[in-house]
Order: structure tokens, then sequence, then C-alpha cells
């Protein structure tokens, strides 16, 4: 898959990343069919706050769920809405 990753300061590339895999029972697969870059996200790429280097950007996203732990039994869209920010930059 594709990602947006931080790499300094006006230095943002898109990456080949290795595909995500369900390992607990309550992770959710999401294809992103749609994201975009929040404000806040540009503050690194202008050199006012720093991330690690090679940080996925961009934590907005729309997309359709293929495949869901068994635990999971809310609304995917509150799922992501609450716990993006972490998912995102962890994988």
């Amino acid at each position: 898959m594709k990602a947006a990753t931080y790499h300094g300061p006006g230095d943002i590339r898109i990456e080949e990343r290795a595909g995500p895999e369900v390992e607990q029972s309550t992770d959710a697969i999401v294809r992103i069919t749609h994201t975009e870059i929040c404000g806040s996200d540009l503050w690194p790429s202008r050199g006012a706050d720093e991330y690690d280097d090679g940080t996925p950007v961009g934590h907005e996203p729309m997309g359709i769920g293929e495949e869901i732990g068994a635990d999971i039994s809310q609304n995917l869209s509150t799922l992501m809405s609450t716990t993006t920010q972490k998912q995102f930059k962890d994988f």
C-alpha cells in the first residue's frame, strides 16, 4: 500500500508500505479510498513541529471496511474517528 510519510521540513514522500493484518480481535482493516492532509499535518512540514522520520501523515481517512476482528461490534466510522491518530502512526 502507499503512504504519505514525513522525512523532515518540506520533505513529504509517497512510499510503499506493507499491508496491515488483523492481529487482535479488536482490529479492523479499512481500505482507504480518500484522505486529506489536515492543517495540523502542515506544521511539521513547515518545521514548526517535528515527527520521527518516516511517520505517516494525514489522519482524516475515508474507506471501506475490508476485514474486522471478532470483537468489533460498534459502527466502524465511530471506531475510526476515535482511534485513527494512533492507528495510522503505528502501521
